[in-house]
């Protein structure tokens, strides 16, 4: 009975992701691309996109630009069956694959510190929290629902609302919505 309830616990606390990968990555996903198409394979399955058929916008992007779209491609098609996982891709496009590594809070950090001082500015002034910040604000705007806005930030707790800081715009918008509602026009 201890097990079930501790279980029952772990449940309604999980947020989805686990920091544990499975054993085994998968090895088998192959992407590639070419001035007219591009496709992937995964397992039994593959994909083949022609650019010109199916993206417009691709006619003058760079060879590395479609080697990356065709790993986009591939992540939105075989994405849900790689959850948890370390995914390999295989590609011929350095440019592309070298850019896969995930990105680390420690890496974005120096990176942004890196950069700051390149430009001549401080970096001991800034941290990664205004991104976090700005993120969840700019998620606000662009119509983000606030659960999701909550998931994708790791919140587990409302404490995400302090951080939502919706623009002069948006806070127009709400109170015309408001005002509509009044006079009896929505």
């Amino acid at each position: 009975m201890q097990d079930i309830l501790w279980w029952q616990n772990f449940i309604s606390t999980f947020n989805g992701k686990s920091l544990i990968l499975d054993k085994y990555p998968v090895t088998s996903v192959y992407t590639d691309a070419c001035p007219e198409g591009g496709g992937g394979h995964f397992g039994s399955d593959w994909f083949y996109a022609k650019w010109d058929a199916y993206f417009a916008f691709t006619k003058d992007l760079h060879i590395n630009e479609l080697e990356a779209l065709s790993v986009v491609l591939a992540a939105i098609r075989w994405g849900k069956t790689w959850q948890n996982k370390k995914v390999i891709v295989y590609s011929d496009n350095m440019a592309t694959v070298g850019r896969l590594t995930p990105l680390t809070y420690s890496k974005f950090l120096s990176r942004l510190k890196q950069s700051l001082s390149h430009i001549g500015i401080n970096p001991d002034k800034y941290s990664g929290h205004s991104f976090r910040r700005g993120g969840a604000s700019f998620a606000l705007e662009c119509g983000i629902p606030t659960e999701l806005i909550q998931s994708q930030g790791d919140w587990k707790s409302d404490a995400y609302k302090r951080y939502i800081d919706p623009s002069l715009d948006h806070r127009h918008v709400v109170m015309d919505t408001f005002a509509k509602r009044i006079q009896g026009k929505l």
